[in-house]
């Protein structure tokens, strides 16, 4: 398993492409705002004769999932979501105008595959209920070959959590989640956040001020 982060300038956001040893590959929260950013993605993926087969959305926030058209255009793909997310996933416009004041630069892609009828088990990945930042906000866990590793999105980040005082948000749910969901996984396995630095469970169990 590789892990690639593309970073896109908008929101500091991570796109995340996952390979497997098949060159069968997932892309993750494709945030991919500024034209060079989605070549990145593309780029990266025909480089490494990657067949994207997946992409997957930790939470129907706009800065996670503008790239989704780009992705739909080109690998045919409709990102996987939770249900619970279907109107923040349908309001990306609103939520743009609304939370930093402009339009997007074109339409925002709106059409999904539901989370709740996806197998994820063709793709070594389980999909972990993490609700509080939004509604169905999901971790992805993926294991392959022994290797474990863990997409946390807007859930968890080195230090921190995900904000709560959005539409949906609770702080409550958020904080039980993440101690009953993520802090009982190892603490060796590494999380990767839809934000900043990679870190770990053990690192957040001990210093993470919210935990």
């Amino acid at each position: 398993m590789k892990i690639q982060q593309i970073p896109s300038r908008f929101m500091d956001e991570n796109t995340y492409v996952v390979s497997f040893a098949n060159n069968n590959a997932v892309i993750i929260d494709c945030g991919a705002f500024f034209p060079n950013e989605k070549d990145a993605v593309r780029d990266y993926i025909e480089a490494n004769h990657l067949h994207p087969v997946a992409h997957l959305l930790t939470h129907g926030h706009f800065d996670h999932c503008f790239g989704a058209r780009y992705i739909y255009e080109h690998y045919g793909l409709k990102p996987v979501l939770a249900t619970q997310d279907d109107f923040l996933f349908r309001g990306q416009a609103v939520q743009m105008k609304k939370l930093i004041g402009i339009d997007p630069p074109e339409e925002p892609f709106t059409d999904f595959q539901p989370l709740a009828v996806f197998d994820l088990s063709p793709l070594h990945c389980q999909a972990i209920p993490t609700p509080g930042h939004t509604p169905g906000g999901v971790c992805y866990l993926f294991e392959d070959e022994g290797v474990q590793v863990l997409f946390s999105g807007d859930t968890l980040f080195r230090g921190s959590i995900g904000r709560t005082d959005h539409d949906g948000g609770d702080f409550a749910t958020l904080i039980t989640g993440i101690r009953e969901q993520l802090m009982t996984l190892p603490e060796s396995l590494p999380v990767y956040p839809g934000h900043g630095q990679a870190t770990t469970i053990g690192f957040e169990k001990k210093y993470n001020p919210f935990l």
